[in-house]
């Protein structure tokens, strides 16, 4: 029993010596990832994407093949009890083909999107960078996460916030 109350005490006063220990150690979170998201110059830059007679085209076109592809999917549904094993293998390739359409089409909306953001990314990841080390250094930040790797933590250990902020005042 003195063991157990010895290797008891052994644990408690190490776990006190760790919180002691990491008490001077401020710890910091952030979502870079969404700092650039949310920033001026990126919402300006998705703005100016969307007024642009190219993506515009590209967003009607998608729409106008769901379209097609709603209107596909209800003949299918009210008529096919009517139709012989030609005209539902014609219908289903028909269908086919239209998804294949609306594929091909969002990735090209996809990637025009990745490219947009990676040039916002190369554009403002060197003042990003310089923002997160002013506010380490301002804060003596010891430790700095992301949060994606994080399972719980509070509002007030997100920077994410401040460096959106400064970051709007640079742009």
């Amino acid at each position: 029993m003195k063991k157990y109350i010895l290797l008891l005490v052994i644990f408690i006063s190490f776990l006190s010596s760790s919180f002691v220990f990491s008490e001077g150690l401020n710890i910091a979170v952030v979502d870079l990832d969404r700092a650039l998201r949310i920033s001026n110059y990126s919402l300006k830059q998705y703005e100016i994407l969307q007024a642009d007679e190219n993506y515009k085209q590209l967003i009607e076109k998608i729409n106008g093949v769901r379209e097609e592809i709603e209107s596909i999917k209800k003949d299918g549904e009210t008529k096919s009890l009517t139709w012989s094993e030609s005209q539902k293998q014609e219908h289903v390739q028909k269908g086919q083909a239209k998804v294949a359409e609306i594929n091909n089409l969002a990735n090209q909306e996809l990637n025009v999107r990745r490219r947009l953001d990676s040039s916002i990314h190369q554009e403002l990841t060197p003042q990003v960078e310089k923002i997160v080390n002013d506010i380490i250094e301002e804060k003596s930040i010891g430790l700095l996460l992301k949060s994606q790797s994080v399972h719980f933590y509070t509002p007030t250990f997100d920077i994410t916030e401040e460096i959106v902020k400064r970051l709007n005042a640079v742009e």
